[in-house]
């Protein structure tokens, strides 16, 4: 829950925050009115679209319109809910580097054996 001045929590409010980016290419017009007719609070630009809520969520399958118009997607909520997508050309990959790079093993876990 979000803190008020005085360091008290404000009781059931629920706050989501949605932001997504367009790198590779502009919004067209077009694009931006279906974005705008998803919702009529949101910032949209031809790089961006974000909206917070407080009451309600977004009237959207946050997956699909990053898969249709950006390449960058950012939820944050105030109960702890986090997740993110970005869509990487493949062209903007260097393999070389992502092979030369260790890879990560979690605490806890043994290093796979070569089969």
């Amino acid at each position: 829950m979000p803190l008020i001045a005085s360091g008290a929590e404000v009781p059931g409010e629920r706050i989501q925050y949605y932001d997504f980016r367009a790198v590779h290419r502009p919004l067209t017009r077009n694009e931006m009115a279906a974005l705008r007719s998803i919702s009529t609070r949101a910032a949209i630009t031809t790089t961006r679209f974000t909206n917070h809520y407080e009451w309600g969520a977004l009237k959207a399958n946050p997956s699909k319109l990053r898969e249709k118009y950006f390449d960058a997607f950012v939820y944050v909520a105030n109960w702890g809910r986090m997740s993110s997508d970005i869509h990487l050309r493949q062209e903007s990959i260097d393999y070389r580097l992502l092979e030369a790079m260790p890879r990560a093993i979690p605490s806890g876990c043994e290093k796979p054996r070569d089969s």
